[in-house]
């Protein structure tokens, strides 16, 4: 029987926060860096995004986002994109997905290849856990393919411990805003120590409900039997450049993320610098199940350099993608060798396009993101309003670009785009070049938001 694929993925967990293979980053994972040294880590994963949206739709398709094109929240996947867990179930595998995330909920077409759909209300790893366990145990004797998002490290935090709790809970309650803001936000360096605590509490506790799920599996007999990939959709900005939670930024704490993967055909205790995408991991698990990698995908399968000890550093190019929607504006990053780029490019002009957006996005249906309460219609109608007829930050004079060394400078301070024109200019070709060429698909229909799928959004801060 081929091995049975456990694909976790927690959702906003940066890369800094987790320990690897004996390399400290915050003493927080203790399990993660002990089953980290039964496999592979990747020192540098990036993410083709920096929201679940469009992440999760590259992590599942293998593509990049400007040829799925999933940007939006009522986008669905282009039907013309098979999906990691379609290609798993059409070769006899059973498939499951297990998640309290909405914008993965049945009817997103995230859903899709997917059997068993173990879908929880609330962003408690413990109850979520419960539900994979019952999975595996039922489904033992037949090889499956299980993807699992985890929601425990996704704002709002729990407290965990009881040591000055309610200023934990007013502090969290205070700053549960601003996750689609790509402004300033005025935190003082209290409010902002307790913040990244609870983040990191939240770090600390998803680590236990990992090591509560592989240990079950251990107990079972199937570990040995399993490939288990733990990941990230994306980072979080923790005030680094001025923001908090994962706004509509594409800085390394926003796109940098843990790629770990352990199984029996993995050799142990590899550790792999350079980068490597979000893209890559399923060519990687179809190649590993020796299962054909279909056409459309765009990531590498990274097999054979996970078992070449000659091989301990990769540096491919990484690509990542957002739209600041609100402002009209696409976001686009390319790092390659030591440089990366950041493209801020206006998608029409502000002011005297206004009112001609605001119909556009009238027409395409936007608001059905707030239908079933009137006073969401509101704030949300305000909110777009404000945007396009304020000036707002230095996005609104126009497209610009920033450039970063990350050999000298890895927390990104430095924008070296007026300093080095030239490499700036050689980036930017690199960065339309990289885009050209190829394929492009787009969505025949829309999600039929209903109020619970609503509800979710805006108790998560997607949605006003």
């Amino acid at each position: 029987m081929p091995d049975n694929i456990l694909f976790l993925v927690v959702d906003c967990l940066r890369a800094d926060y987790v320990d690897i293979n004996s390399k400290k980053a915050k003493n927080l994972t203790p399990f993660i860096e002990e089953f980290s040294k039964r496999g592979v880590c990747f020192g540098r994963a990036i993410t083709q995004s920096s929201w679940t949206k469009t992440s999760v739709a590259s992590m599942i398709t293998g593509t990049y986002p400007f040829t799925h094109n999933v940007h939006k929240i009522l986008y669905k996947l282009p039907d013309e994109l098979p999906t990691i867990a379609e290609v798993y179930k059409n070769s006899g595998y059973t498939t499951g997905y297990f998640t309290s995330n909405p914008y993965l909920s049945v009817g997103t077409s995230y859903e899709r290849g997917f059997e068993i759909r173990g879908i929880i209300d609330k962003d408690y790893g413990e109850l979520l856990n419960a539900k994979i366990m019952d999975a595996i145990e039922a489904n033992k004797n037949t090889p499956f393919f299980f993807y699992v998002q985890y929601m425990d490290a996704h704002q709002p935090y729990r407290v965990h411990s009881e040591k000055d709790r309610l200023t934990k809970e007013k502090v969290m309650k205070k700053y549960d805003t601003g996750l689609r803001s790509s402004g300033k936000v005025t935190i003082s360096s209290e409010e902002l120590s307790i913040l990244k605590g609870l983040y990191a509490e939240e770090v600390n506790y998803t680590d236990g409900i990992l090591k509560q799920l592989i240990n079950h599996l251990e107990k079972i007999g199937l570990l040995e039997k399993t490939l288990v990939v733990i990941t990230a959709d994306h980072g979080i900005e923790l005030f680094e450049h001025g923001g908090l939670y994962h706004s509509a930024k594409l800085y390394n704490e926003l796109i940098r993320v843990p790629l770990i993967m352990v199984g029996s055909r993995i050799k142990e205790d590899r550790f792999i610098k350079g980068r490597v995408r979000s893209i890559d991991i399923m060519p990687t698990l179809l190649a590993y199940s020796n299962l054909k990698i279909p056409a459309t995908v765009q990531g590498a399968s990274l097999l054979d350099y996970i078992n070449d000890r000659d091989i301990n550093v990769l540096n491919l190019p990484a690509y990542s993608e957002r739209d600041r929607t609100h402002q009209q504006l696409k976001l686009r990053t390319l790092i390659k060798d030591s440089w990366k780029i950041i493209s801020y490019a206006k998608e029409g002009e502000t002011l005297k396009k206004g009112l001609s957006t605001l119909m556009s996005f009238i027409k395409g249906r936007e608001f059905t993101m707030i239908k079933g309460t009137m006073k969401a219609g509101k704030n949300y109608i305000k909110r777009k309003l404000r945007n396009l007829f304020q000036k707002g930050e230095k996005s609104a004079d126009g497209n610009y670009f920033e450039l970063f060394d990350l050999s000298k400078d890895p927390e990104e301070k430095e924008d070296l785009s007026s300093k080095n024109i030239a490499v700036k200019e050689e980036m930017i070709k690199k960065l339309n070049n990289f885009v050209e060429g190829k394929g492009r698909f787009y969505s025949k229909g829309e999600i039929d938001m209903d109020e619970k799928l609503e509800g979710r959004l805006k108790a998560l801060g997607y949605m006003d």
